[in-house]
């Protein structure tokens, strides 16, 4: 799985629209993506800071051709991305 951002846009505060190229197995697709900034925190053992996203998103399996064998009762098409 590979993801390479194209663009992103500040929707309001620490709320922004990530947008990207998605490929899985091969398959590259145009993905938009949630970011949610949540701060900054420093590490006390290694004074190393880093910054807090949280991602939500929504993508279909089939666009990505997995699980084409499997009807959606038994998996969904859509799935759910919270990171």
């Amino acid at each position: 799985m590979i993801f390479k951002s194209t663009s992103i846009k500040k929707l309001g505060k620490d709320r922004y629209k990530l947008q990207g190229n998605l490929t899985v197995h091969g398959v590259t697709r145009s993905v938009s993506i949630d970011l949610w900034y949540r701060g900054m925190a420093t590490n006390p053992m290694n004074k190393i800071t880093s910054a807090g996203f949280q991602l939500t998103g929504n993508l279909k399996r089939s666009d990505f051709a997995i699980g084409s064998k499997f009807p959606p009762p038994i998996i969904a098409d859509d799935v759910d991305i919270k990171s």
